[in-house]
């Protein structure tokens, strides 16, 4: 005679295989967040700082003196406003919107890990 064999048992549900997500030790870091605030407000004024560049390119080798004074005997030329006014909208304004972007997306990443998602 041989002995029975055990009933195979099959599992009803499977076990969960996920390991646990690792709960975050650390606190939420606002360093981020104080940055991306600063580079914002620091973009609104580089835009805003061109806009009266921008608005005096129009007049642009113009005099203020009236029409029946010669160019040469006014005292006062509308020249050089171009280059500065692209200095501020692109050097200043596109390096701290680039600034914002980066440091938006960091704060962001850093609120998730202090939730532990």
């Amino acid at each position: 005679m041989t002995p029975e064999q055990p009933a195979l048992q099959v599992p009803t549900a499977l076990p969960d295989l996920k390991e646990p997500t690792p709960i975050s030790t650390r606190p939420y870091n606002k360093g981020y967040r104080v940055g991306w605030i600063v580079a914002a407000a620091a973009t609104g004024a580089f835009v805003v700082a061109s806009i009266p560049f921008f608005a005096f390119v129009a007049k642009e080798n113009q005099t203020t003196c009236g029409i029946d004074v010669p160019r040469d005997r006014c005292p006062t030329v509308y020249t050089g406003n171009l280059g500065p006014g692209l200095g501020m909208l692109l050097g200043g304004g596109l390096t701290s919107a680039t600034a914002f972007g980066v440091l938006f997306y960091l704060d962001r990443r850093e609120q998730r890990r202090a939730a532990g998602k």
